[in-house]
């Protein structure tokens, strides 16, 4: 006899498809956003780490690019806690303004994060929540003026 698997137990074993994933990045144009030992996306879909950042020229392991051809990869948690360190850099009032600012749109369908299953199942390859990195990347959609931009 087995035992019976737990909502938690399933929850674990879904993963996220692939198609998903890309789902999950960031305009690397939006001023700010990265910063030195970001994980990115080159136009091309190569993954890369920023060394260093000249203007709105990114230098990668492969050399330079502009930031317009680069994208925050929001699978990794440093690229996660970059995103959520401009978000917050935004502000006006410290920590609380996005959340304020969040609450006004919370009244009808066009609260921004109202499309979101908070019970979603699927994890990252980090074994995070996918839900929670599309929450943010929602929020920060939402600060930089950019969510029609989001598919």
């Amino acid at each position: 006899m087995t035992t019976p698997k737990t909502p938690a137990d399933n929850a674990r074993e879904v993963s996220t498809p692939t198609k998903d994933l890309a789902r999950l990045r960031f305009p690397g144009s939006v001023p700010g956003v990265l910063r030195r030992g970001s994980p990115v996306f080159h136009i091309d879909g190569s993954p890369y780490v920023v060394l260093e950042m000249d203007g709105s020229d990114i230098r990668l392991h492969a050399g330079w690019a502009p930031s317009y051809n680069i994208d925050l990869d929001l699978t990794d948690a440093t690229g996660r806690a970059h995103l959520a360190w401009w978000v917050d850099a935004r502000s006006q009032f410290g920590r609380v303004w996005y959340i304020r600012d969040l609450r006004f749109h919370m009244t009808g369908p066009d609260f921004i994060l109202s499309t979101l299953d908070p019970n979603d199942p699927r994890l990252l390859p980090d074994g995070s929540r996918w839900v929670d990195a599309e929450a943010l990347s929602l929020v920060a959609r939402h600060v930089a003026g950019l969510e029609a931009d989001h598919a």
